[in-house]
């Protein structure tokens, strides 16, 4: 698809009526985004917030804007083939992959989009097996079955709906991989991290966010570049997460884990039907920045690459990234890295990193 710099909101609306199992699609579309940014996409963040007792980064407008953005990425190359009716289900299904937070907060939220599809009534049509279609699209994105998290495999590879060839599975895939890709810094409540006032198991979430500046796709080279940006503060500090402390940077390293895993997996859904489109790794580069916005240590670059099963739980990012996250023969974790910026801060000589 050649988006010609469009989101594939902006593609959708230039595309012709007859391309539509049923005329009015698009205004139908068009009705839904503006009622969903309006009555309940902004206050998804604060219910889940106030159902778990935590304050989640952002699930409202910006954040599915962002997940359009990253799905228009993904898509945007010569060899992805999507119909009109195909991005119909696919965008109607991002509005609808983290609406469930507004029924009964974060826990199992992907399910409970259904709810929220039958309070808000007809804004979609009276086709219920096309609703069923965009629920399942969106309950895919996350969350687990007895334990499982391979949720798409479940659904059908190619299927039909009003006489239209539609594969589901597929569009699963760049929902959930655009997903995972949008957890970026316009996800942060900035102001309330750095006046303290986030709730203390909630900030490493948000500090993470802050952190990652930017994520890019690069189908040439096959790869997304994640970039990071860390001060002193974010060195040195603990962050609580599920009862325990972690160290930024090691949260980095679970995170950037599995984004990895995600992506192997969602390209197992993509590249049947384009093998051309194969996204096998991912590059960190991760910098440390003072408040005179200079390094105030050597810069991190590491690359997670398809090396095996791409399973997080038996994985070691050490191990995946021997050479690049070692220093001076250590692994560099979250508490070395605060040792060694210790000793630099009262003088110590800097430690070399050994590529």
């Amino acid at each position: 698809m050649d988006l010609k710099n469009k989101t594939l909101e902006e593609w959708l609306e230039k595309q012709k009526k007859d391309k539509f199992p049923m005329r009015g699609k698009i205004k139908m579309y068009t009705a839904m985004k503006e009622y969903l940014d309006k009555d309940i996409h902004p206050y998804a963040t604060a219910f889940a917030s106030i159902k778990d007792g935590s304050y989640l980064t952002d699930h409202g407008p910006g954040h599915i804007k962002k997940v359009i953005i990253k799905a228009s990425e993904l898509v945007d190359h010569e060899a992805f083939i999507l119909t009109p009716y195909e991005v119909y289900l696919l965008l109607v299904a991002i509005h609808f992959h983290d609406i469930g937070h507004i029924e009964a907060g974060r826990y199992q939220h992907e399910i409970n989009a259904r709810k929220v599809m039958q309070n808000v009534g007809n804004i979609l049509g009276n086709d219920n097996t096309e609703k069923t279609y965009i629920c399942d699209i969106a309950e895919a994105h996350g969350g687990s079955i007895a334990g499982d998290k391979d949720k798409i495999s479940l659904l059908t590879e190619t299927d039909s709906s009003n006489n239209q060839n539609i594969r589901p599975q597929l569009l699963a895939a760049i929902l959930r991989f655009a997903d995972e890709l949008s957890d970026d810094r316009e996800r942060a409540a900035e102001y309330l991290m750095k006046q303290k006032k986030l709730p203390p198991s909630s900030e490493i979430f948000h500090r993470y966010a802050y952190a990652l500046h930017t994520v890019k796709i690069d189908h040439m080279r096959k790869t997304v570049k994640m970039c990071f940006e860390l001060d002193r503060e974010n060195v040195s500090q603990k962050y609580r997460k599920d009862g325990e402390e972690i160290f930024l940077l090691d949260e980095i390293y679970k995170r950037t884990l599995k984004t990895y895993c995600e992506c192997l997996y969602c390209m197992r859904f993509i590249s049947p039907f384009f093998p051309v489109i194969q996204i096998s790794s991912i590059n960190v580069e991760i910098k440390f920045l003072d408040e005179k916005l200079k390094e105030f240590r050597e810069k991190i670059f590491y690359r997670l690459a398809d090396t095996g099963y791409p399973d997080s739980s038996i994985m070691d990012i050490f191990s995946m990234c021997p050479n690049e996250l070692k220093i001076n023969g250590d692994n560099l974790t979250g508490g070395k890295l605060k040792e060694l910026v210790g000793k630099n801060k009262q003088g110590g000589e800097k430690n070399d990193y050994r590529y």
